[in-house]
């Protein structure tokens, strides 16, 4: 069975961080732990690292197919989290703020994500901070990239 458009969204962005190596260019090699909706704690050996969480789906209620003057289509804002995880601990602002704009630089150079029917908008913000206790593994520096990505589909089907 197909994957919905959403899935694909995610894993378009799954491949596209998985690029993110000093390799092609970047200043970390973020893509070489690339997680989607990970739920344990950071241990050593998944750092630096990234988890992928597509947070929320809102239909535009003006391109809604399901209206009046919907234009048979709904038009999707995916809400995308990307959380970002060191274990460095001296310079660990210095090194967030690489890993953030690896991310960035990464976002740019295709908005789309290979994908047709969809296009990022630029990053709703980003934050920062070190992780001070215990309970998150042995990260000691995180960091949060919000996205929001818009893709079309037909009305009440996931699938096209």
């Amino acid at each position: 069975m197909a994957d919905s458009r959403r899935q694909d969204v995610v894993d378009a962005i799954k491949t596209a961080m998985q690029g993110i190596t000093v390799a092609n260019g970047f200043e970390t090699n973020l893509g070489s732990k690339v997680y989607v909706w990970k739920g344990e704690n950071w241990v050593s050996t998944e750092l630096d690292g990234i988890d992928i969480r597509d947070v929320s789906d809102n239909i535009d209620p003006k391109n809604n197919g399901g209206s009046a003057s919907g234009l048979n289509r709904e038009d999707h804002k995916l809400q995308v989290e990307i959380r970002l995880a060191t274990g460095q601990s001296e310079s660990v602002d210095v090194r967030l703020r690489k890993m953030i704009a690896d991310v960035y630089k990464k976002i740019s150079a295709d908005r789309t994500f290979g994908l047709a029917y969809c296009r990022t908008t630029w990053p709703r913000g980003d934050e920062m901070g070190l992780i001070q206790d215990g309970s998150a593994g042995d990260a000691t520096g995180a960091a949060l990239v919000k996205l929001e990505v818009v893709f079309v589909t037909k009305p009440f089907d996931p699938y096209a």
